[in-house]
């Protein structure tokens, strides 16, 4: 199957607009606060959003397409060095009354 290029941008930046909805609904609608490793999480799919969604408008040629790749590869990385630290964070605490509203200096310190 033969997936062209401006077809995978606008997949990833309708996936990503998904998930920042969907982040947004729980958030207002259920009233479920994020923690700050959550909103930086909500930052990088922007990113990678917005990044998939330019290269689905400009429609770049190789050289174009491979500095697009490289920066959703560098945001996808970020998320998930966040999302994997989040994941640790929540299973293994660093002290019992942890809980996932906590500083950023709190949550990267060990």
């Amino acid at each position: 199957m033969n997936i062209h290029f401006r077809n995978y941008n606008l997949a990833i930046s309708l996936y990503c607009t998904l998930l920042l909805i969907i982040g947004f609904v729980l958030e207002y609608f259920f009233y479920i606060i994020p923690c700050p490793l959550c909103i930086l999480l909500r930052i990088i799919f922007a990113f990678v959003g917005i990044i998939s969604f330019i290269a689905f408008i400009h429609n770049p040629k190789a050289i174009g397409r491979f500095i697009y790749l490289i920066l959703n590869e560098v945001f996808c990385l970020f998320g998930v060095v966040f999302a994997a630290r989040l994941v640790w964070l929540q299973y293994f605490p660093a002290k019992e009354s942890f809980n996932c509203i906590a500083d950023v200096f709190e949550l990267f310190a060990e």
